[in-house]
């Protein structure tokens, strides 16, 4: 089993370069074609699941150099810029930063839902108890205030914790 030979982590076997660190093995045959065994002549598929965060070299530079102002568009501009990107770019580049924004904005999408949701819930939790309060023959008007107090101060927290979430998207849009 190969180790490499900076970071000292043990590769599976056939490995050309370290899936940590990327040094190249020394005495590393050249990438071979899986199904043909013959030397790769093409540039490999792009392949997401190697561990490392930086797909940098996984795109050309000219692709890169062309269309980052598209890539920065599609994460800013919000639905449009999604929109934008989907219809106009088949870059593999723009492809790949259009399926990330996308995760963003369907995860946004599903913490909208859940919170305001959540809020409306308790909102109506409140009018019920208000309600309710009232149908007795011994009406408490404090009481009534009081149920809808506490399901507004749970709904402003609900609401803060969403913005806080919200603001930690916009960190991770920049």
């Amino acid at each position: 089993m190969p180790v490499c030979p900076k970071c000292h982590r043990n590769l599976p076997e056939g490995s050309v370069f370290c899936g940590a660190c990327g040094t190249k093995l020394a005495g590393a045959s050249e990438p071979r074609d899986r199904d043909t065994g013959s030397l790769r002549t093409s540039e490999p598929s792009l392949d997401y699941g190697t561990g490392s965060y930086d797909h940098t070299m996984s795109f050309e530079k000219k692709d890169i150099s062309d269309n980052k102002v598209i890539c920065m568009f599609i994460y800013l501009g919000g639905f449009l810029g999604l929109l934008w990107a989907f219809l106009s770019q088949e870059s593999p580049f723009v492809k790949f930063h259009l399926r990330q924004a996308m995760k963003i904005h369907v995860f946004e999408i599903i913490l909208s839902i859940c919170c305001f949701g959540l809020a409306a819930i308790i909102g109506s939790i409140g009018l019920l108890a208000g309600t309710v309060s009232s149908t007795y023959s011994y009406y408490d008007m404090n009481m009534a205030l009081r149920s809808l107090g506490g399901a507004s101060v749970l709904i402003v927290i609900i609401m803060m914790i969403y913005g806080c979430f919200m603001a930690c998207l916009q960190v991770v849009r920049i």
